[in-house]
């Protein structure tokens, strides 16, 4: 089952892990049928962003600064329409609207510049929970070639090694089972994996 990673800004991120944040704005929503709900949040090097938190929580979340730490159900998801220089949420009265708009602690101007004449979806977060220790984002694996001669995910990886020295006597002794490290943050969100859940399953 495929699990979703989005990056946000430190500021968000703060306001999502305190749980004033409960909806995530964004432009495109999955749509996996394998899908399991399961979202993490990775926090951005944005420095800008991070001095926005407040002082007494910046020692709490800094820890998290390039990190994976925050973990929700995306229980719902609502699509945003932009309608007559307006955003609104499809099938809901206007006070709906405006509620999913302050849980999203977005202002109007805020979904101008974000979704421009675009329509959006608004992700309703649940069942948060905090990492004490914040996870890296090579700890998720996405389907797909995993390189494995560039894999430090591979057990069986040893450098030199190897008829080539790349580290493998031939592909039987891959660990990866299909999977590759993820390398870096997504730009907004991708499908991944945590990488102990698929060598438990494997």
């Amino acid at each position: 089952m495929k699990s979703v990673l989005a990056s946000l800004k430190p500021y968000y991120y703060y306001l999502v892990g305190e749980g004033i944040k409960k909806i995530e704005v964004r432009k495109s929503q999955p749509k996996a049928d394998d899908w399991n709900k399961e979202t993490y949040f990775y926090m951005s090097k944005d420095e800008k962003s991070f001095a926005k938190i407040p002082k007494e929580f910046q020692e709490k979340y800094r820890k998290h600064f390039g990190k994976v730490g925050l973990k929700f159900v995306c229980d719902n998801v609502y699509p945003i329409k932009n309608q007559y220089s307006d955003f609104v949420i499809a099938n809901a009265t206007k006070c709906e609207t405006n509620v999913i708009a302050r849980q999203s602690c977005l202002d109007f101007d805020d979904m101008v510049k974000y979704l421009g004449n675009k329509d959006g979806y608004a992700w309703h977060i649940s069942d948060l929970v905090i990492y004490d220790k914040p996870k890296y984002v090579g700890e998720f694996v996405q389907e797909g070639d995993c390189n494995c001669e560039l894999c430090v995910g591979c057990l069986h990886f040893i450098k030199g090694y190897g008829v080539n020295g790349d580290g493998y006597n031939n592909d039987d002794d891959c660990d990866c089972y299909g999977f590759r490290p993820l390398k870096t943050p997504p730009q907004s969100w991708c499908y991944v994996e945590e990488k102990e859940k698929e060598n438990e399953t494997n």
